[in-house]
């Protein structure tokens, strides 16, 4: 269900080191209504084959009744990119801004060239001014034979902002959020951990999760915002629209959207076209389509159709025709207060499933019984009839789930294979960890490949002559 409302973007990337038997575990995350990691789904695997990487996505479109994300980022390991072609065809493929800053590191060894290569991924150019910029960073440091810096640039439409300008990320540029819950859940599980208790250490990360979605419910619907810019009424409209979050990223875009002015218009069949500007800097204009009978905007930089909020410029052109409400057509719901709402009418069952809401009524029960165990404590005669009185409701609430579940609900065949004969279940093959990068380790001793500086032949024979140096000198062995 939360993959129905938040699953437009998908992000996942494999980690090692968690469980005895280093098996990948991948896991598939987006983001909620709160700018918050959500998990969608997790695999264990053998191996970061293809093959294992078509089987995950072929479970996960399964459990997702079909929905396919409308982007996926990734490392970029073969693999995976491989699969998802395979897989998830409609789907943009975006690489990790990170993991790509590292390779470039690793494969050129250039800081000029790392630098250079960030600004051209990551700065707000036009498609010409970002070609021009590229073979300018290439000629001035002579990498145009360089194989790998070719390869980058056939694939610059998996990772240059200009060429990926109006497609919806929810912000994400990075595999970081997988990174980020890698690093969390490594402060609870040990390699040494079996993997049974990798999964319920596991499940008990996403439950915390899935809490602080419940907190940052709470918080965003309690108390009252304290306007802080000069559109108060635009300002006030969107807090009770977005969830705090999500409000409070866009209050920074009201505040720089009220220094943002029209320098002319043209009326056109279809709509009127604003040209906007930011206060004293006329040179740079930025165009702002208005259809007065849709009452829908557009805009040239397109920072509503990638992130989902209304820019500065919009922002700047609704003061300017003095809208003190945000149209419908520039609210995403996804970042809304009642993202969640749209499901309630799907399912007459299915809303009561989520964590959320079955966190919340746990937590009411508990408050519930700490008076009733307050007072239930204060006599011998009043713990006992308590104690007696909560057994057999348990015993009452467990005979009723019994009755509802029936004897045929048990499963015992998973996949076509009944598992209700299998006595024993063996430990999988202990695996080591791939490479996303596609290049070997090298040694930082002799710069080869195939061991380390620990295992290095050169570095031990200089170990060695060191030794036999220290003894000749100091007179001894």
């Amino acid at each position: 269900m939360d993959f129905q409302v938040f699953g437009e973007v998908l992000a996942f990337d494999a980690t090692y080191r968690k469980n005895w038997y280093g098996c990948p575990i991948v896991v598939l995350v987006g983001v909620n209504h709160h700018c918050q990691t959500i998990v969608f789904g997790t695999a264990v695997l053998t191996n970061e084959k293809e093959e294992s990487y078509v089987w995950v996505l072929e479970q996960f479109l399964a459990a997702m009744k079909g929905k396919q994300p409308a982007v996926v980022i990734t490392d970029g390991a073969p693999a995976m990119r491989n699969a998802i072609t395979r897989l998830l065809p409609k789907a943009h493929h975006r690489l990790c801004a990170w993991h790509l800053l590292q390779n470039a590191q690793r494969n050129v060894g250039d800081s000029n060239f790392v630098k250079g290569f960030k600004s051209c991924m990551l700065g707000n150019y036009t498609v010409a001014h970002f070609k021009k910029k590229w073979f300018q960073l290439v000629s001035d440091l002579n990498l145009e034979d360089n194989p790998w810096v070719q390869g980058l640039y056939e694939k610059r439409h998996m990772w240059a902002t200009c060429m990926m300008r109006g497609k919806f990320f929810a912000g994400f540029r990075t595999t970081s959020r997988c990174e980020g819950m890698h690093s969390q859940i490594g402060r609870i599980v040990r390699s040494r951990n079996s993997l049974l208790e990798f999964v319920q250490y596991f499940e008990r990360y996403v439950n915390y999760m899935r809490w602080r979605e419940v907190d940052a419910d709470y918080k965003s619907v309690v108390g009252d915002v304290v306007p802080k810019t000069n559109v108060r009424a635009l300002e006030l409209c969107a807090a009770n629209l977005y969830t705090r979050t999500v409000f409070l990223k866009f209050r920074s875009w009201l505040s720089s959207g009220s220094l943002v002015k029209v320098a002319g218009m043209k009326d056109t069949s279809s709509c009127i076209i604003y040209s906007m500007y930011r206060y004293c800097k006329p040179a740079k204009l930025w165009y702002v389509a208005h259809d007065e009978q849709t009452s829908t905007f557009r805009c040239s930089c397109q920072r509503m159709e990638t992130f989902g909020l209304p820019c500065d410029h919009i922002i700047g052109l609704l003061v300017h025709l003095d809208i003190d409400v945000i149209p419908k057509s520039l609210v995403l719901q996804r970042w809304c207060k009642s993202a969640k709402e749209s499901m309630k009418g799907n399912s007459e069952s299915a809303f009561k499933f989520w964590e959320s809401t079955v966190l919340a009524r746990l937590g009411s029960l508990v408050m519930r019984s700490r008076e009733m165990f307050n007072l239930g404590c204060e006599s011998m005669e009043d713990y006992l009839d308590t104690v007696d009185v909560m057994a057999k409701h348990v015993e009452k609430l467990k005979a009723k789930k019994v009755e509802n579940k029936g004897p045929d609900d048990e499963d015992t065949n998973i996949n076509g294979v009944d598992i209700k004969g299998i006595d024993e279940v063996k430990n999988p093959h202990v695996v080591k960890s791939g490479s996303s990068s596609g290049t070997k380790r090298k040694c930082n001793v002799c710069k080869q490949g195939g061991h380390n500086k620990t295992t290095c032949p050169d570095n031990k024979r200089q170990k060695v002559s060191a030794v036999s140096g220290l003894g000749v000198e100091g007179g001894h062995a």
